[in-house]
C-alpha cells in the first residue's frame, strides 16, 4: 500500500514504466493482458532501448 499511495495508483492493478533516468513514461489503470495486442501497442510505442 506505501507504493500505491507514493506513486498515487489509486486503483489497483496500475502498471507504472519508469525509464533509466527514473521517470515516468506512462502508466496503465487497469487489468491488461499483456500477451494481448493492447499490450503490444503500448510496447512498440516506447523508444529503442539507449535512445531518447
Amino acid at each position: 500500500m506505501a507504493l500505491s499511495s507514493a506513486s498515487g495508483a489509486q486503483i489497483l492493478p496500475t502498471t507504472i514504466l519508469y525509464d533509466a533516468q527514473g521517470r515516468e513514461v506512462w502508466r496503465y489503470v487497469g487489468d491488461l493482458d499483456w500477451s494481448g495486442e493492447e499490450a503490444r501497442k503500448l510496447l512498440a510505442e516506447l523508444p529503442a532501448a539507449g535512445r531518447g
